[in-house]
């Protein structure tokens, strides 16, 4: 029906869709119900952008309370990356690219999530059986990618099952020889954690052989520390300075993504201040060009849109500030952020842990208010 040519069907099929208030469980529609509405929504991804958004919004009410469900969602997952590296070499143009079953879950009952946490634990278990780089092996590391990408979604509370991902974290990070981007993504799923994360998170930080983690360590450690803690109370104000210690010891380092990560993470927390700017430009001693550029990547954290907004502003604040420097610098970024836009809408697929492009368009329209002489 969401792909009927006549809009009083697709209308009166979203309507109910989106007005359906009761959650769903999985177990209430059964095994075959549950993986029709995967399917159609999987499906959808690649003709109706439309049809997409309304299935996905269905699936937030959708809430997986039985395990066969979930395992048969990951089979699915496995068998549709090995043959997405396969298409390369046979062409086969019914092979759906960059889709994922691991979209679907947006919730899980309790049960459901301490047996998911045992399996990816067993799935990064296999991977170090392999030996060589194999296109199994590869179908493997990106079969774990995705499942972590998948698993953030649900440490919305501290408890047990948190606890499981905190110790199978930890374990895996302790483990160089396991593959880099497995441990990248672990270390990317627990800037989702409560402040259990923090403390792997800074361990990762301060190791010295890490370098290539560090940036993403970084990454994480400050969205963490920026859901956990209210901005706006003085006495975690002095917490959040003092946990950021370490992040500000980065400022200098020697590779220039660590240091950007650095200044980035820490305009990412300053902009929730009301004083945010100025101490952010304190802390990079007054380098407005490198304040100026952190706060435009903090922007690309496409998870967090509260602080996006806090980033977007401060940015604009900044430009009208510095105006003389930094409004020709910001006119060219904007040229270049916009001059492939479409005038269709485009449905993008993105991988795990992606981050967005800045949000210059909307700091653009901070600054024609703002500044509109300029």
């Amino acid at each position: 029906m969401l792909l009927s040519k006549l809009d009083r069907f697709r209308q009166r099929t979203e309507f109910f869709m989106r007005t359906h208030t009761i959650p769903w469980r999985s177990s209430q529609l059964g095994l075959d119900v549950f993986l029709a509405l995967a399917e159609k929504h999987f499906t959808f991804g690649t003709i109706s952008p439309y049809a997409s958004v309304v299935t996905f919004l269905a699936f937030e009410k959708l809430q997986i309370d039985d395990i066969d469900h979930l395992v048969e969602l990951m089979k699915r997952e496995k068998h549709q990356i090995e043959a997405e590296l396969k298409v390369s070499e046979s062409k086969d143009k019914n092979v759906q690219m960059n889709q994922s079953y691991m979209k679907v879950p947006h919730t899980v009952s309790t049960p459901v999530l301490s047996h998911f946490i045992k399996m990816i634990e067993s799935e990064i278990d296999e991977t170090m059986k392999a030996e060589t780089e194999t296109l199994s092996s590869e179908a493997q590391v990106q079969y774990i990618e995705r499942l972590l990408n998948a698993s953030i979604f649900h440490w919305t509370t501290v408890g047990t099952q948190e606890r499981m991902f905190l110790d199978m974290a930890q374990r895996i990070l302790n483990n160089i020889t396991i593959n880099v981007r497995i441990r990248a993504m672990i270390v990317f799923s627990l800037g989702y954690c409560s402040t259990g994360g923090l403390p792997i998170l800074q361990a990762e930080i301060l190791k010295v052989e890490s370098f290539e983690l560090l940036p993403i360590a970084v990454s994480s450690y400050c969205y963490c520390i920026r859901r956990t803690y209210n901005a706006q109370d003085d006495s975690a104000r002095t917490i959040i300075q003092s946990s950021l210690e370490s992040i500000i010891s980065l400022l200098n380092h020697s590779s220039d993504d660590v240091a950007q990560a650095a200044a980035d993470g820490l305009a990412s927390v300053y902009a929730a201040w009301d004083d945010g700017l100025s101490v952010l430009l304190d802390t990079l001693q007054h380098d407005h060009i490198r304040a100026y550029t952190a706060l435009l990547n903090a922007t690309k954290d496409l998870t967090d849109n509260a602080i996006n907004q806090k980033c977007v502003h401060r940015a604009a604040e900044l430009i009208e500030q510095y105006s003389s420097s930094l409004l020709p610098l910001f006119l060219l970024e904007l040229y270049h952020s916009i001059k492939y836009f479409h005038t269709s809408v485009l449905l993008i697929r993105s991988p795990p842990g992606y981050r967005g492009i800045n949000a210059t368009v909307e700091v653009a329209a901070l600054l024609v208010r703002k500044m509109p002489a300029a």
